[in-house]
């Protein structure tokens, strides 16, 4: 399955703070691979990263 989140800031070095939540759903305790792309205000797209993360109980 896949989802999206969107978070606004400023131009430079973020951080985005997840919930473990996809809109209403908990994620169960899994290993999950994570895309961020960043998007300028013209909405040109960067280069995406790949991540993996682990949610534990």
């Amino acid at each position: 399955k896949s989802g999206a989140l969107t978070a606004k800031g400023a131009a430079g070095a973020r951080q985005v703070k997840f919930s473990g939540r996809m809109g209403r759903r908990k994620l169960k305790p899994a290993r999950y691979r994570l895309t961020l792309s960043a998007r300028d205000a013209a909405a040109n797209a960067g280069k995406p990263v790949r991540l993996r993360f682990t949610v534990v109980e």
